[in-house]
């Protein structure tokens, strides 16, 4: 990989995605970058999604005209830098070894790749949003951001099909979100225990 950022490339896989995410992740598998250029990649992400926290919970509060520790259950952007990080090298494990588990033929090597340019691509696709809430009523915003949300999660489950080889989108489907479901309760466990997280404390109305 070169060490500048290919900005053809980037749109051109992107729209790829959308279109066959299987033939993307296939792509992204193909371009043999090595992996510590996929966990810079995968660092950059991190970072730039934790500083869009911020800046979307700094808003949120001076919108509603209340305090930032309201709104920010995440802590400050660096927490939730740290959270963002431990949630996708989880997530990066998950996928790699129950994929192996039930069967897949992908690598480590595959996984981070894959699994990075998603990562990457959620993150360019949140500062689009941020970029645009500034300009769209915020109503058009919740209804994209819902349509991005079914189609992110489609792309991510075709993304571990590409990835292990697996031809039962279903399948992968069922496997991904009983997984999930146990690794979210555990993580979630594990960062209230680190303090890295703080459950959202509900006011008592006046009586």
């Amino acid at each position: 990989m070169t060490q500048s950022v290919d900005m053809n490339l980037f749109l051109s896989l992107a729209k790829q995605t959308l279109r066959t995410p299987k033939d993307a992740a296939r792509a992204v598998i193909n371009l043999n970058y090595p992996n510590v250029v996929w966990w810079q990649v995968l660092a950059l992400a991190t970072v730039i999604s934790g500083i869009l926290y911020g800046i979307e919970v700094g808003a949120a509060a001076r919108e509603a005209g209340r305090n930032t520790s309201d709104f920010a259950w995440l802590g400050g952007p660096l927490q939730a830098t740290v959270v963002i990080a431990i949630s996708a090298l989880l997530t990066l494990w998950l996928i790699y070894f129950v994929g192996r588990m039930f069967g897949g033929t992908g690598s480590f090597s595959d996984t981070l790749a894959v699994v990075t340019w998603f990562h990457l691509l959620s993150t360019a696709v949140s500062v689009a949003l941020a970029v645009f809430s500034f300009v769209i009523p915020s109503a058009i915003i919740g209804m994209a951001s819902l349509a991005i949300m079914f189609v992110t999660f489609w792309v991510f489950i075709s993304f571990i099909a590409a990835i292990h080889g697996f031809q039962n989108l279903f399948m992968v489907l069922v496997a991904f979100v009983a997984t999930s479901a146990v690794m979210g309760f555990v993580i979630s466990i594990l960062l209230l225990t680190l303090g890295l997280i703080e459950l959202p404390v509900m006011e008592t109305p006046n009586v």
